[in-house]
């Protein structure tokens, strides 16, 4: 993205909301809620309920045509639809870390801190304003002398994004943030702050997806002609950035000794022998699962070659021959990459972290039936 895209304000769908009241037979009087779009752009709807006083209840989920939602409905509550912003995402905030995103779909937990919750916990303060607003003028209608249909004009919510002065009542909007995904698993649309996160929808790290993206840039770049010796190190690069996320991810979320949190905190993901049994012992994790031990014993040396690469100009010293195991080169000789091990240090970094990211997810589980649905689909 762009970054004079970023931080953008992006107006409501805009559409109108309306108000039924009707008496019946008897005398009593209902109420019916509708929505009704009538603009060229994306759009999307959801639905909490709420009523004076408390506010919000919970998600209302729409289920589609003829029906009226949850069988459970909270009582006495009144539905209140929120409509998407004009890209058809829904913006959220977390209420335990304050941090702010949009998506498509369903939503769970904070892709940032892990918190969970369903729709209705994660509402903006705009959006939480919103629904008082709405909500007041459902009891105003209630309370009117004769039974009318009232309507909420969003499509004026709408026109008003990036203007100055006064906002119109029902007024909020939202914003477009850094890291726009389409999660792997479930394949919900998310748009958050930064690059490393949890899918709001299923719960998901984003970061294999994200290690996956720079290994394929890796090896476009040595496919046109790139420097070998540069990808080995922007391959480690990433690895130990990568592990970094999840690694302090554990940290935060498993309870530790303070020797390990400290161990584990300032680690550094350079040396895959004490990276393998810190992970192992600490959280019974095994990076190494499925490889052979060839496979090992070249990864080593790749990370090995790294080190020379970054801190010795290229050239072989002591540290390297004493550690590698490369028997093919000897002291002082400038080290050469051949393409295709670059692609083999790349697949089987993929590997590692894929043990990784399945044994985090482990200890802390996706929603496997949201993940079902979406391969369902796909």
């Amino acid at each position: 993205m762009r970054i004079e895209d970023e931080f953008q304000e992006i107006g409501h769908c805009g559409g109108k909301i309306s108000i039924d009241v009707k008496h019946d037979q008897g005398g009593r009087r209902l109420v019916s809620f509708g929505y009704r779009m009538g603009r060229p752009n994306p759009s999307s709807i959801s639905a909490v309920w709420a009523k004076v006083d408390v506010h919000v209840l919970g998600e209302c989920r729409l289920r589609g045509m003829g029906s009226v939602g949850d069988d459970d409905t909270p009582a006495p509550g009144y539905m209140v639809f929120i409509g998407s912003d004009s890209e058809g995402l829904h913006g959220h905030q977390c209420p335990a870390c304050g941090n702010y995103w949009r998506s498509s779909g369903q939503v769970s937990c904070c892709p940032y801190c892990a918190l969970r919750g369903d729709r209705s916990s994660f509402l903006t303060l705009a959006q939480q304003g919103y629904v008082e607003q709405v909500v007041a003028r459902i009891e105003d209608a209630l309370r009117a002398d004769s039974p009318a249909e009232h309507i909420i004009d969003m499509d004026a919510v709408a026109d008003a994004v990036g203007l100055s002065g006064e906002k119109p009542a029902f007024y909020y909007a939202e914003e477009r943030q850094q890291k726009r995904f389409n999660c792997d698993a479930c394949g919900t649309y998310n748009d958050v702050l930064g690059r490393f996160v949890y899918c709001c929808a299923c719960g998901t790290r984003n970061d294999l997806q994200e290690l996956r993206i720079d290994l394929a840039t890796i090896r476009d770049r040595i496919n046109k002609g790139g420097y070998n010796e540069a990808a080995v190190q922007d391959t480690v690069s990433a690895f130990d950035s990568l592990c970094a996320q999840l690694v302090g991810e554990l940290i935060q979320r498993v309870p530790l000794t303070k020797s390990r949190r400290n161990r584990l905190s300032s680690m550094r993901f350079h040396n895959l022998d004490r990276t393998a049994e810190e992970l192992r012992a600490v959280f019974d994790i095994d990076v190494a699962a499925g490889l052979k031990s060839s496979e090992v014993d070249f990864c080593r040396k790749m990370f090995c070659r790294r080190h020379v690469y970054e801190h010795n100009g290229g050239q072989v010293d002591e540290e390297y021959l004493a550690n590698s195991g490369d028997s093919s080169v000897k002291l002082r000789q400038v080290l050469k990459e051949k393409q295709q091990d670059v692609h083999d240090f790349c697949s089987v970094i993929s590997r590692i972290y894929e043990n990784l990211h399945r044994g985090f997810h482990d200890l802390f589980a996706p929603d496997q039936d949201l993940i079902a649905r979406h391969r369902r689909r796909s």
